[in-house]
């Protein structure tokens, strides 16, 4: 994803995926001198905010830079300043960060797994859109956007 300002990309990189182990690194790579910085250790699908304050992103592993569980994340471009906004649980999984464009909130898709023992497939799968302040924090309200549409929705962004 481009910076606001253009001089810099960020991008997810898994430097040991065709070597059998997944090591997700989001990255910086300034446009203009080539110079790639490393932001955070565990995370995929990087987006800029509108202001380029920060770069949220689904945080996949614990990590060195303090990630403790899976969700969605914010830090600032120089990797400081993590923060949880939305938490993954066994049963949920949110992914695909996408910034509304004023920064006030985060759109995102959630899968929601259920246990099913009279399913022949024993686990059925839910896909929406939800939405979450982007301060995010405990008691922060998620609102599902997609409700009852019971299909696999992708979001693609948001302006």
């Amino acid at each position: 994803d481009w910076a606001p300002s253009g001089t810099d990309l960020v991008f997810a990189d898994a430097p040991g995926y065709n070597a059998g182990y997944s090591v997700f690194l989001i990255r910086r790579v300034n446009a203009l001198t080539g110079v790639v910085s490393l932001i955070f250790d565990g995370g995929l699908e990087p987006v800029y905010s509108p202001s380029g304050a920060e770069i949220a992103f689904r945080g996949w592993t614990s990590s060195s830079h303090g990630a403790q569980a899976p969700g969605i994340y914010a830090v600032r471009p120089d990797g400081s300043g993590l923060r949880m906004i939305v938490k993954d649980n066994q049963w949920m999984t949110n992914y695909n960060p996408s910034w509304s464009p004023n920064g006030a909130s985060l759109a995102f898709n959630r899968q929601t797994t259920t246990y099913d023992r009279k399913s022949a497939y024993y686990y059925t799968y839910t896909h929406d859109i939800l939405s979450a302040p982007s301060a995010g924090g405990n008691g922060a309200k998620v609102t599902n956007l997609t409700a009852d549409i019971a299909a696999y929705v992708l979001l693609t962004g948001w302006r």
